[in-house]
This record gives structure tokens, C-alpha cells and sequence, in this order.
């Protein structure tokens, strides 16, 4: 597992927890903000990234 914590200028921060085949985050931003930064940095450390043709958000 690799747990990930960011926060960026504007006071926004983004948790991370990656598994073998599954991931987990979390942020005090809304959803659309939260998805667009997790592909942004996914794209950073992998590159290219094959977007899903659904956006799948679990409330908790």
C-alpha cells in the first residue's frame, strides 16, 4: 500500500491510498475538482492514463 497526502497553495488537500488493484481518495474539494486532480496526477507518475467511460464516486 501507498499512502499519498498533498496540499497545494490554496489550502486544498488530496489523501491517496493505492493497493495492488484498487485505490482510495479523498479530499475537502468538490467531486469535480477531486476527479480532475486525480487525473492529473495519475497522468504525472503513469504517463498515459485510459480514462473510463464512467465517473464512479462512492459516498461514504
Amino acid at each position: 500500500m501507498v499512502y499519498l497526502r498533498l496540499e497545494t497553495d490554496d489550502n486544498n488537500e488530496y489523501f491517496f491510498e493505492i493497493y495492488d488493484e484498487s485505490a482510495y481518495t479523498s479530499s475537502n474539494t468538490d467531486a469535480v475538482t477531486l476527479y480532475s486532480k486525480v487525473l492529473n496526477i495519475a497522468k504525472y507518475f503513469l504517463g498515459k492514463v485510459e480514462l473510463p467511460k464512467t465517473k464512479l464516486i462512492g459516498f461514504s
